[in-house]
């Protein structure tokens, strides 16, 4: 799935060619250890583990490459990856059976859960509002809508640092004074408020993270080409509630969640 070495981008090349000779030479002394296991009990669940193991360790490490295929192979390129970890998924339920699988094995079937669905971002742009003060999100044209796309909705209030729009394997959106970043994965504001409706601060995390508390501020209007949503509200009204809510403030904290 990934692109061919002679075809990357040669600083590239030495990072992704040592990392992938790492984590293969750790598959590999897995596997020949797991020899010596026997076929029965814990140890030959973990030997008949190895195999949908590996492929699925290959799995997530390949979706983290999408980007650098073309973005006409990339569909493809996704659906083979969910047919192997749905393969791989399923030998190690087989290898498992009614005992509980190892944490270790969980989580690798959670990160590639998530790897896949963070697929659907590969070469993903963002567009940050870099401030100073809050700014009015535009009505823009986005045209059709193809690729994956989302915005706040027009009217909104960003504040410095906030992600307004991010897209993906479609023609670029621009906002007037807001900058274009290439981004590893998509990411949400979460406008929090209390329990007068006041807003009291923002927390942008990632989208595939753990769910934040507060309204999402960035609408998906199309995931791979599909349209999923829509903005509920006339741009003036949106503006009006927003600016009751701040009660008089013009900015208001921003917490930045990491992976």
């Amino acid at each position: 799935m990934m692109r061919p070495m002679s075809q990357r981008p040669p600083e590239d090349l030495a990072v992704g060619a040592l990392a992938w000779a790492g984590l293969l030479g750790r598959w590999l002394d897995f596997a020949k250890a797991s020899v010596a296991l026997p076929d029965d009990g814990d140890g030959g669940r973990w030997k008949r583990s190895v195999v949908p193991f590996i492929e699925m360790q290959a799995t997530i490490w390949a979706l983290r490459e999408l980007e650098t295929l073309d973005v006409a192979d990339r569909p493809f390129a996704r659906d083979r990856a969910e047919r192997m970890v749905r393969s791989a998924s399923a030998a190690l339920g087989r290898a498992w059976g009614d005992v509980p699988m190892p944490p270790e094995l969980v989580e690798l079937q959670n990160d590639a859960t998530i790897a896949l669905r963070e697929a659907l971002y590969a070469g993903l742009v963002e567009l940050v509002w870099p401030g100073p003060g809050p700014f009015v999100v535009p009505a823009i044209d986005v045209g059709p809508l193809r690729g994956t796309l989302a915005l706040m909705p027009p009217g909104s209030l960003a504040m410095p640092g906030e992600p307004v729009a991010w897209f993906s394997e479609r023609d670029p959106v621009a906002i007037e004074g807001c900058d274009a970043r290439v981004a590893k994965r998509a990411r949400q504001v979460y406008r929090e408020l209390d329990e007068r409706g006041r807003i009291m601060r923002d927390v942008i995390a990632p989208l595939e993270g753990a769910l934040q508390p507060g309204l999402p501020m960035l609408v998906a209007l199309s995931i791979d080409g599909a349209a999923v949503g829509r903005f509920l509200h006339p741009a003036e009204e949106w503006l009006a509630m927003q600016r009751r809510a701040l009660d008089g403030r013009s900015v208001i904290p921003v917490v930045v969640h990491e992976e």
